[in-house]
């Protein structure tokens, strides 16, 4: 179960290393980004990645019929509606970016911790670490923007924490790779 649940995080995580990547860098170099089009994008990828998800549970022929499996569908169908609902209401939610942003933050570093214990990888521990910065760097995203304000610190911290979730993507893609890749004969 453990690898299974590995094995269909890190199928699409090069897709999700590649965006985060993209938006980081786009954070730090146009702070203003995130009070008009980064809760656009943010929903995109929630509905995105709830996609993704539906499409690998109803195509997998390898995923077990079990109960855990089915609350998974209910908890992505309630992301794809979170998706829409932010898209419907962004006026109201770029009033409360900060805790918006920091909230994405905080859910994806619980996935990316319980998905690092799955981990059968010598990279387990660093899987680890790495959802553990996040989780204390959301929660310094919410403390230092209400503390100190500004969409610079904003941009930078947020920045970083999305360049911390591109390391993470592209590990868990490369252990995936390594780790699940046919064996060659010399």
């Amino acid at each position: 179960m453990k690898i299974t649940l590995f094995k269909k995080f890190a199928k699409y995580a090069l897709l999700r290393a590649v965006i985060l990547g993209v938006v980081s860098i786009i954070t730090f170099l146009f702070p203003k980004f995130l009070s008009s089009g980064m809760i656009y994008l943010a929903s995109a990828y929630m509905i995105l990645a709830g996609s993704l998800n539906i499409s690998y549970y109803v195509t997998s022929k390898d995923t077990p019929k079990i109960p855990i499996n089915y609350f998974n569908i209910l908890l992505t169908g309630f992301m794809i509606v979170g998706g829409v609902f932010s898209i419907i209401y962004f006026p109201y939610l770029v009033s409360l970016l900060p805790v918006f942003l920091a909230s994405l933050m905080i859910i994806e570093s619980l996935v990316y911790l319980v998905v690092a214990k799955c981990s059968q990888s010598k990279f387990k521990f660093f899987l680890t670490l790495i959802s553990i910065s996040i989780f204390i760097g959301s929660n310094v995203l919410i403390i230092f923007t209400f503390g100190f304000g500004g969409i610079n610190g904003l941009s930078k911290i947020f920045g970083s924490l999305l360049l911390l979730s591109f390391l993470y993507e592209l590990t868990a893609y490369l252990i995936s790779k390594h780790a699940y890749a046919p064996a060659t004969r010399d």
